[in-house]
């Protein structure tokens, strides 16, 4: 003989969303106030809350590769060695002065 339908009345359902700092549901909590049981005698008799945790898929986020950075190599001047170059001296000439008669 099949079971009479479930009576719902009492019957409480409750969810908690944990969200993460984007927004993302990490994970669901359902609680669920039962006021019926197919196994027991009585169909109203009241249960515990009972605790289900439904664990949702998180998205993955994508990683950004980092970019290596290429060294340039400094590349080193020669110095060139700078020749000095004499500096001839120019001989003054000395004026002879005339004399006055």
């Amino acid at each position: 003989m099949p079971l009479p339908p479930p009576d719902y009345d009492g019957v409480e359902v409750s969810a908690e969303l944990v969200l993460d700092d984007f927004g993302i549901i990490e994970h669901v909590t359902v609680i669920v106030d039962e006021a019926w049981s197919i196994d027991s005698q009585d169909l109203k008799k009241k249960k515990k809350k009972k605790k289900k945790k439904k664990k949702k898929k998180k998205k993955k986020k994508k990683k950004k590769k980092k970019k290596k950075k290429k060294k340039k190599k400094k590349k080193k001047k020669k110095k060139k060695k700078k020749k000095k170059k004499k500096k001839k001296k120019k001989k003054k000439k000395k004026k002879k002065k005339k004399k006055k008669k």
